[in-house]
């Protein structure tokens, strides 16, 4: 019997047609050498052993153990193999006359060499502009498979990495070949244990070539022999290739030239026009947020209150149980606040301007956990104009500058609305995380405790509604609050029994109503502060909820259906609470961005450019003005708020007044029914000024009266 010399190998996936197309190919190809083809199938479920071995009874065939990936599937074929040379073939190839022939000719005469490569031709016999390459190192990568590459595409670096073809017919070498066809010799595969079947798809070549380099072989594509490619008629353009692309080229930079290039490769190679938008974006939103901070610095009694906490807890070294106290006296909420900020605060010597940067970074955060959450639940257009939208709203603006403690909450409703989404459409199980993240937006705020009878309800909707998911979901909210239980266990359960007594109280005796301008101003506040274009821009918002509610609502697993249904059960929770007041809005903010969002990225582009400039120049025109950035900062402002100069120009007085002497302080103005008369922002600041105002009764009394547009002082000694 006479020994075989060639084996070929074929990996089949999918497309029974081409590989027929390829097998023919071969055998009309009127090969000289005793070769022996090995067909590898590596579909998961199909098989095609029968209808294959019917039309080509001598070929190997190979039943792979389900999709193992293309390097597996190879090393398998040639482990099964028997040839001094192999010729590993992608199914959607056509080998040409005299195409095999030339190849072992050239790998006989070539002792040094360890792979050659035809030249590629398309369908109508073209050559590809690219048939082998240059050893692909995280520099060339930089310049050649990233968005560089496309603004500088005759850069030297991508000049020096792709091959041109030469004209010349002798064989020329080069560092890389197209894994679609190499003829290897045996000895050179064996060296180096063949294929890393850690590549499942993709750049797989560019490793196998590399390695065969260090140990010596040289790599040739012979211009002679010639072959058809059918490019990627065998791989599909989707999500889950994108991503086995991405992992593969990662892996290969790490196991070449270590973790930190393959991450600098990667940022380059994923940086997209979509990331781009998000970073001149995020410029502009740094702009907004930072400019001005400490002039236009908010600071009142609530913070004052949360700051004094803070600096309590961390002179007597405590960690608390619980957070923020809220308008009512007995309950509190949360203790995260406390965790996170007071690091931060101490940072800043416990100077309050360090709430402002605080805030302002995390809603620059926010605004990249909008991008990347509405991508992934959506598509990158609308993640880019979203948080465009969030970056120059109004309405996020205003949270931003308030910095108070509850806006927290919003950045882990982003990840329970995509952990919601992606188990409804029943590509996640993850319950728990789903629970986890709604209970750490809880422990900022009770005003997202509506998503619990919302979740559940499009649990229903969607027939997941059991018991076991159910009790996972509440279970990964009830681990976020395990202070609170801690601090009830050791109180009697004080705080959680008036809590469960007052939440159905407040529901049946509280006032049924819900203010419409309070949902106009939710609503055009979140786009524009231009009174003009306001009615227009809510009746062509509630124009556009409407349309998609008959547009989406037999699709539950959409994510806008999903969005409306949120929208439409927090304003009924809303209205059960009864008059609430605008903060409580909060677990809403993202809806209108969403839905304007999705409406703009499908209408004409002109449109949406045209709605975003003039938004845009409104917001800004309206920024740049005595109305936000140029704010007076010597009377006290329409809204109430006090000028912080102004509160260290009243504070500065009394220390210096008092002398040292103990003193009480009590103030009149707006909110002074709460705790302390709402004037602890004057306490802090008399701390830091070396002399806070005493707790106990003392003959000394300043009283600070507050009466917009005047600042006023009574001192009165008893």
């Amino acid at each position: 019997m006479r020994k075989i010399k060639l084996s070929i190998v074929i990996v089949h996936y999918g497309d029974i047609i081409n590989l027929c197309n390829c097998l023919n190919s071969i055998l009309e190809s009127k090969s000289r050498t005793i070769t022996e083809i090995i067909v590898v199938d590596n579909d998961e479920e199909e098989t095609i052993q029968k209808e294959l071995l019917t039309k080509f009874p001598k070929i190997k065939y190979i039943k792979s153990k389900g999709n193992i990936g293309y390097g597996a599937a190879i090393n398998l074929g040639v482990t099964n193999s028997k040839g001094d040379y192999i010729l590993v073939l992608n199914s959607d190839t056509k080998i040409l006359a005299q195409t095999i022939n030339i190849l072992i000719q050239e790998l006989e005469n070539s002792h040094q060499a360890g792979i050659l490569a035809p030249k590629l031709l398309n369908n109508n016999r073209e050559e590809y502009e690219q048939l082998g390459s240059s050893e692909l190192t995280p520099l060339r990568a930089i310049f050649s498979l990233s968005f560089l590459n496309k603004i500088l595409p005759s850069n030297p670096i991508s000049r020096s990495y792709f091959k041109k073809p030469i004209k010349d017919k002798k064989p020329y070498e080069v560092d890389v070949v197209p894994g679609s066809a190499m003829a290897i010799r045996r000895k050179a595969f064996e060296e180096i244990n063949g294929f890393d079947s850690n590549f499942f798809l993709y750049f797989e070549e560019s490793d196998f070539c590399k390695r065969i380099k260090e140990k010596g072989w040289k790599i040739f594509i012979v211009p002679n022999s010639k072959l058809i490619h059918i490019w990627e008629g065998n791989t599909p353009r989707t999500k889950k290739i994108k991503k086995i692309f991405e992992g593969s080229r990662y892996y290969y930079f790490k196991k070449h030239y270590g973790v930190l290039n393959a991450l600098i490769v990667e940022i380059f190679a994923r940086f997209s026009k979509w990331h781009g938008l998000l970073i001149l974006t995020l410029l502009l939103a740094l702009l907004l947020r930072f400019y001005r901070i400490p002039q236009n610095l908010i600071f009142h009694g609530e913070l004052g209150h949360n700051y004094l906490a803070i600096k309590n807890l961390v002179e007597l070294r405590q960690i608390p149980l619980l957070g923020p106290p809220t308008s009512h006296p007995w309950l509190s909420f949360g203790p995260l606040f406390y965790w996170i900020f007071a690091p931060f605060l101490v940072l800043f010597h416990y100077q309050p301007v360090a709430g402002a940067y605080f805030f302002a970074i995390e809603n620059l955060i926010l605004i990249v956990i909008n991008f990347y959450i509405i991508k992934k639940i959506f598509n990158s257009e609308i993640a880019a104009i979203s948080s465009y939208l969030v970056a120059i709203s109004p309405l996020w603006m205003d949270l931003t500058r308030q910095s108070r403690f509850f806006s927290l909450s919003i950045i882990f409703l982003y990840p329970f609305f995509y952990f919601l989404i992606k188990i409804i459409q029943k590509k996640s199980q993850k319950f728990l995380i789903l629970g986890f993240f709604l209970g750490l937006s809880l422990s900022f705020h009770l005003t997202p405790l509506f998503l619990i009878p919302f979740t559940l309800l499009i649990f229903y909707i969607n027939k997941i509604l059991e018991l076991q998911k159910t009790i996972r979901f509440l279970a990964g909210l009830l681990i976020t609050q395990t202070p609170f239980f801690v601090y009830n266990l050791t109180h009697k359960f004080e705080m959680l029994t008036k809590f469960v007594e007052w939440v159905p109280y407040r529901t049946l005796t509280s006032q049924k109503s819900f203010s419409v301008s309070l949902l106009y101003d939710f609503i055009t506040k979140s786009f524009i502060t231009d009174s003009t274009l306001s009615k227009i821009l809510f009746f062509l918002l509630l124009a556009i909820i409407l349309n998609l509610t008959f547009k989406f609502v037999k699709k539950t697993k959409n994510p806008i259906s999903v969005t409306l249904i949120w929208f439409y059960f927090g304003i009924i929770t809303l209205f059960i609470h009864g008059n609430p007041p605008s903060h409580y809005l909060m677990p809403l903010y993202f809806v209108p961005i969403i839905l304007l969002s999705f409406a703009l990225s499908k209408s004409n582009k002109f449109v949406m450019l045209g709605f975003l400039v003039v938004i845009t120049f409104l917001n800004l025109k309206f920024y740049f003005s005595k109305n936000w950035f140029y704010i007076p900062t010597n009377t006290i402002q329409k809204n109430q708020t006090v000028p912080y100069q102004l509160q260290n120009q009243v504070v500065d007085f009394i220390v210096s007044d008092a002398k040292g002497q103990k003193y009480n302080l009590q103030r009149k103005g707006f909110s002074d029914q709460f705790e302390g008369n709402y004037a602890q922002n004057y306490v802090y600041l008399a701390w830091l000024k070396g002399n806070k105002p005493s707790e106990n009764p003392q003959n000394l009394v300043y009283t600070i009266v507050e009466s917009p547009p005047d600042i006023s002082i009574i001192k009165n000694i008893k």
